[in-house]
């Protein structure tokens, strides 16, 4: 596969790195957020460079962010944390919403 798809290499491992990076530097509540921006960048990414790998990688970054707060954030954060938290994921998921019924058509051309 990297024979065929080398830019996949290059992609995947900074953002596993900065992922990663991530994790470790932040609190857990800080860490949701970073990942919801890291999603929606990724996202915004793959709409520019037209890669569907891309785009699921930022859609599944959103989906496990979404995932965390029910399981972990929503039960361990103080009240602050959680409120910014969910807001920031909130909006994010709506932006990634609105981009994509924009896009559908190109998004279409991709598949």
């Amino acid at each position: 596969m990297l024979e065929r798809r080398p830019e996949q290499l290059f992609f995947y491992l900074p953002l596993l790195l900065v992922s990663v990076l991530l994790a470790f530097e932040l609190r857990s509540g800080r860490v949701t957020l970073a990942f919801g921006v890291e999603g929606v960048a990724v996202f915004l990414l793959a709409l520019w460079a037209g890669e569907r790998s891309y785009r699921l990688t930022g859609l599944i970054l959103l989906l496990l962010c979404v995932g965390k707060i029910l399981l972990v954030d929503a039960w361990r954060l103080e009240a602050r944390d959680r409120y910014l938290t969910l807001i920031v994921l909130g909006s994010a998921l709506l932006l990634v919403s609105f981009l994509y019924t924009r896009y559908r058509e190109a998004i279409r051309q991709y598949l």
